[in-house]
């Protein structure tokens, strides 16, 4: 299952880290239309992590809520975060 780590890192040296598994469904291309599906991914529960301690998403300071949000929906092309999937 793939894991994905997603990192943040604010100009005062905070660092906040959400990291998650996901799973894909690989979908059906060939044959009749109506028979046919996209690839379906599923994401498991975020874990955060500030400054490298684990911190429950209810606890995060609210100016970082928003980031932490966006944060979970990054992918590996996102500019504003460091995005790393690894395949175990």
């Amino acid at each position: 299952m793939p894991h994905v780590t997603v990192t943040y890192k604010e100009a005062n040296g905070l660092t906040l880290r959400c990291e998650y598994d996901y799973r894909v469904t690989p979908g059906k291309y060939c044959g009749l239309p109506e028979d046919c599906y996209p690839d379906e991914t599923e994401a498991g529960d975020p874990t955060y992590f500030l400054n490298g301690e684990q911190i429950d998403e209810n606890d995060l300071p609210t100016e970082l809520v928003s980031i932490a949000e966006e944060m979970y929906e990054a992918d590996e092309w996102s500019t504003k975060f460091t995005c790393v999937v690894t395949n175990p």
